[in-house]
C-alpha cells in the first residue's frame, strides 16, 4: 500500500504546501489559504474491499460527504456528480452546495493499490482555484 509521501503532486504556479495534521497533506494557492484549501487523505480500506473496482466512486464520495457531515462540518446538498479515469486510475467525485463553504468538492482517486480522499473548501465555487486544484488532484501519481 502506497502512503502519503509517495504521493507525487505537481503544483502549479504559486501554490504552496500548507502545514498540515499528521495523515493529511494540504495545499492552498494562498499562504493563509483564504482562497480554498485542498486536502488529501488516504481512505482506509480493508483487504477485501477493492476502490479500484468500486461501481460508483461519484456515489463513494457522496457517502464519504455524508459521513463528515455527521462529524460536525455542513457539506450541504450534493448537486452534481461524476466519476472517470485519472491519473492515479479512477475518480469519483461529487460537488455540493449550502454547506459550510460555498464551494465543497470531494473527490475518490483510487489505483490498484491504494485510494485517497480529496477535498476542497473554498469561498468560489466559480475561481480558478478550483479548477486549478481540480487539475492537481487529476494528475496526481504514486
Amino acid at each position: 500500500m502506497a502512503t502519503l509521501t509517495d504521493l507525487k503532486v505537481t503544483l502549479l504556479s504559486t501554490w504552496v504546501v500548507r502545514p498540515s495534521p499528521p495523515g493529511v497533506l494540504e495545499f492552498a494557492r494562498s499562504t493563509d489559504g483564504s482562497t480554498g484549501i485542498l486536502q488529501v487523505s488516504l481512505l482506509d480500506t480493508d483487504d477485501d474491499h477493492d476502490l479500484f473496482h468500486e461501481g460508483n466512486l461519484a456515489a463513494l464520495a457522496r457517502k464519504l460527504a455524508e459521513g463528515l457531515s455527521k462529524r460536525g462540518q455542513n457539506w450541504g446538498t450534493p448537486v452534481t456528480s461524476t466519476e472517470g479515469n485519472c491519473a492515479l486510475g479512477r475518480f469519483g467525485l461529487a460537488v455540493f452546495t449550502n454547506g459550510q463553504f460555498p464551494a465543497m468538492l470531494l473527490w475518490v482517486t483510487a489505483s490498484e493499490t491504494s485510494a485517497l480522499m480529496w477535498t476542497w473548501l473554498g469561498p468560489d465555487p466559480q475561481s480558478r482555484e478550483v479548477e486549478e486544484a481540480s487539475r492537481m488532484v487529476m494528475s496526481a501519481r504514486w
